[in-house]
């Protein structure tokens, strides 16, 4: 087996792996904008936010997805809705 030096993000110390299932992916929570609610699936390599407009706010501009990426960043960037017309 070889073995692959891994930085995880934010904690910046290395590990030593011998497989990619021994690596650990980890994002930080997905970050929202104030006109919209997100629920996510989890914070590791795979997990799934889901978005939608917050009370008050319509017609979300953006991806309604992101996923957490191999780098342990989320995919895109998180979308916004528009408030509501009176």
């Amino acid at each position: 087996t070889t073995n692959t030096m891994v930085l995880t993000p934010m904690r910046m110390h290395p590990q030593v792996v011998s497989s990619i299932s021994d690596v650990f992916i980890e994002c930080e929570n997905p970050a929202n904008h104030g006109s919209t609610i997100v629920q996510w699936t989890g914070n590791t390599f795979g997990s799934v936010a889901v978005y939608a407009c917050a009370p008050g706010f319509q017609t979300l501009t953006g991806n309604i997805t992101r996923t957490c990426g191999a780098q342990g960043v989320w995919t895109d960037l998180p979308p916004t809705c528009n408030p509501l017309s009176k």
